[in-house]
């Protein structure tokens, strides 16, 4: 017995021993502390290239480092906030976002763990810059003379002493980059690909959801949707970084996992395809029937019409935000005959939402389609003056020319919004698409042929006649608008307006 408790005392001290030496700041970093690192100049506050750091703490899995310039220039109350969050951020990682992470992504351990961390620097950045990821530290430094060498992420430090931004949103924004390090090892190194950016990003800012960050009244959708949504022009495929894409393809994430679970989120990360390649892939494998194409356009149908009693796929299922109506608008006159005519241009997976207000008692709209346009049907959306949307389609299967006869329009209806959206199968990368109306009154015969003519002169201009002239002033973005939780209340079509660890998995030892 008395060995059995000297033993015990023993292997207790030895026990404790490891967890302090685990717990203290005695640690291998990715890079030297005593060096300047770089960093990227474009993001950089001063646009500096190299940074001295300052190592603040070092936990289970994550060593964080400040800027040492920023750092020796703050005040005490800040440095506070600092070392409060990086405590709050290390429990969070340990207890939620580490443990979550593993259950979809089992092969993350093999280079996040205790003795391969990841290396967090906070440096003051640009505004609407929350952090980022260096491609070139996953290079050794005999690779790539600029790397760091290391699973590095960078996040902006103004954004940790900013009142305003909540803890939710700051998990988010680590969160994002981390889904970055997770695609360079389950995409770049086991199938030596390189992901689609945009396809990146929509992982990146769905992680955060599936975290659950998008719970709360102060969550990462509602931040990312604060200042509203502008979907006049969207072109996700064609990445454009802008605060806008980021607010879109997270929607767009989370209306994918809402319709297909969020298998088709990140089992397309574990397969040797990319792009779009990777979501057909999926779908086909799961046996839907769906293509990446026809979800695009449920998805930009989704947008206007948000409606899931109309149809499940054409809502946010179990989001509360509300759409305002529309974007780009052209006025018809409502007593005279009028005719407008336009002719834009738009590249792959581009659409242009086309908001037309006005018109007399008949309407005559007429497409044309281009030939390599894989979207076969293009839609269109009537509003009564209840605020009721009808769905219509122009189906150019078998004539590349189509027409739609809207009689009594002013008396049932306020607006019309056509929506062009282009994409190619083969290497046409812009296409010219026009669309013309004609505006009669009750006393006139409904027109059989076009009344206006457009002659394209090339593919980024064209030649319009039109005797109603786009109404430029009146030119408003879409807006998407996040709705409180608690204030979400059912929308129905006859409303006019909407009103609205390490500690955790280390057990008790039993001797």
């Amino acid at each position: 017995m008395v060995f059995k408790t000297k033993f015990k005392k023993t292997f207790t001290t030895f026990i404790i021993s490891i967890l302090i030496l685990l717990l203290s700041n005695i640690s291998v970093f990715a890079f030297n502390i005593n060096d300047k690192i770089n960093i990227y100049n474009t993001s950089d506050i001063e646009s500096r290239n190299q940074i001295d750091i300052t190592n603040i703490k070092n936990t289970n899995y994550i060593n964080f480092h400040v800027d040492k310039n920023w750092w020796d220039q703050l005040s005490k109350a800040n440095k506070a906030k600092v070392d409060n969050f990086i405590n709050i951020l290390s429990s969070e990682f340990e207890y939620n976002i580490y443990i979550k992470i593993l259950k979809i992504f089992p092969d993350v351990r093999q280079w996040l763990s205790f003795e391969d961390r990841i290396d967090l620097v906070f440096t003051p950045m640009s505004s609407g810059i929350q952090g980022y990821v260096r491609w070139d530290d996953f290079n050794t430094k005999e690779q790539s003379k600029t790397s760091n060498d290391g699973n590095i992420i960078y996040m902006n430090s103004l954004n940790v002493v900013n009142p305003s931004i909540s803890n939710n949103v700051l998990f988010s924004f680590f969160s994002h980059e981390l889904m970055h390090l997770i695609t360079y090892h389950e995409k770049n190194l086991k199938y030596n690909l390189e992901e689609e950016t945009w396809l990146e990003e929509l992982r990146s800012e769905y992680l955060a959801n599936y975290l659950g960050y998008n719970k709360t009244k102060d969550s990462y959708l509602n931040f990312r949707l604060q200042n509203g949504v502008s979907l006049t022009n969207i072109n996700l495929v064609d990445w454009d970084n802008t605060s806008n894409s980021y607010s879109l393809i997270n929607l767009f994430s989370i209306y994918l996992a809402n319709r297909f679970s969020e298998s088709i989120i990140f089992d397309t990360l574990k397969s040797n395809y990319i792009g779009i390649s990777s979501i057909n892939h999926f779908l086909s494998q799961n046996g839907y029937s769906e293509t990446f194409k026809d979800i695009y356009q449920d998805w930009v149908i989704a947008n206007i019409i948000n409606d899931c009693s109309v149809d499940k796929n054409y809502c946010y299922e179990n989001i509360g935000i509300h759409i305002n109506i529309p974007g780009t608008s052209f006025y018809l006159p409502l007593q005279n005959n009028s005719v407008l005519s336009i002719s834009d241009s738009l590249s792959n997976y581009q659409t242009k939402y086309q908001k037309i207000v006005g018109g007399s008692d008949n309407l005559e709209i007429i497409i044309e389609n281009s030939d390599n346009n894989i979207f076969k049907k293009l839609p269109y959306i009537l509003i009564d003056k209840e605020g009721n949307k009808t769905l219509n389609f122009f189906d150019f299967k078998s004539q590349l020319v189509q027409k739609a006869y809207i009689s009594n329009y002013s008396q049932k209806y306020v607006n019309i919004i056509i929506i062009p959206m282009f994409a190619s199968s083969n290497d046409v990368k812009t296409q010219l698409f026009k669309w013309h109306i004609n505006s009669t009154q009750r006393s006139g015969d409904i027109p059989t042929k076009p009344v206006v003519r457009t002659t394209a002169t090339s593919k980024e201009e064209s030649t319009t006649t039109t005797t109603t002239q786009p109404d430029n002033t009146n030119t408003t973005p879409i807006i998407i608008n996040i709705i409180s939780p608690e204030k979400i209340k059912p929308i129905y079509n006859t409303v006019i307006s909407s009103i609205k660890n390490f500690f955790l998995r280390i057990w008790s030892w039993v001797f």
